[in-house]
Order: structure tokens, then sequence, then C-alpha cells
């Protein structure tokens, strides 16, 4: 008898830290109650040289999840650019810091989505030779 009791009571307390863990590890989706998360902390992703040199523009969509804590995790990249801008924004969107998605008043996990725009702008340096008119930088006679 004691030792039915001890094993319908290990059952028991296996079936509650399980029960615990699966509802700790739940990700939601918007909408039915959850909240979106908010964005509390970007960091702007870097253009690459081979990017540059190529003059490549577009966007780069991540997708992730935003744990209770506000940080990205498990980031995959869905629509790639290629060139080194997918590891940029990929970076970029691992600082970022987001204020979590709520679910009757707790913070919770969500499945969640970044777009990052590159856009190329020519580096262009002007170089204009400035003359001084005669005169100037000599001493004033009066």
């Amino acid at each position: 008898m004691k030792k039915s009791l001890l094993i319908l009571l290990a059952f028991w307390a296996t079936f509650c830290l399980a029960t615990t863990l699966a509802a700790q590890d739940t990700v939601y989706s918007l909408g039915n109650g959850v909240t979106a998360p908010k964005l509390i902390h970007s960091v702007e992703a870097g253009y690459t040289a081979q990017a540059n040199k190529d003059k490549i523009s577009g966007t780069v969509i991540i997708d992730f999840v935003v744990g209770k804590d506000g940080v990205p995790r498990n980031l995959q990249v869905i629509k790639s650019l290629g060139d080194g801008l997918d590891e940029s924004a990929t970076n970029a969107v691992e600082q970022y810091r987001y204020q979590p998605a709520m679910k009757d008043g707790a913070p919770v996990s969500v499945h969640f989505s970044a777009t990052v725009t590159f856009t190329w702008t020519p580096n262009v340096q002007i170089w204009i030779p400035m003359r001084m008119p005669m005169g100037l930088g000599q001493p004033m006679r009066y």
C-alpha cells in the first residue's frame, strides 16, 4: 500500500512538473488576448562593404520568438538579401529588447518578426578646391 502511494505521489509530482514546464515554454501568437511586445531598444544594422560595392538595397525579414524577458530568440531569416546583410540584420535584431507580450496580465513568449531595411546610397565625396580672394591673409594696411 505504501509503495503504491509513493508511486502515485511520484507520478503526480512528475505530472505537475511537466505541466508547469510545458506552460512556461508555451509560445503564443498575437491575438486572442495576447498583446504585441513593444520595442524598447533597437540597434541599427550595419551596411557591409560587399553590399555597398554591389549597390544592394532591400529588406531582410527575420522571424523569432520574443521571450518573457523581452529578449529575441530562435532567429530565422525568412527573406534574404545576401552579401552579408542577413548576418548584419540578425546581429542587430539579437540586440533588440522588448517590453514582453502580455496575456491575462502576465508576460508571455510570442512569435514575432522584424523587417530590417537597407537602402544603398552612393558614398559621394566631393572635393572643391577653394581659392582665397587676393589679399586675404595679408596684413591689413591702414
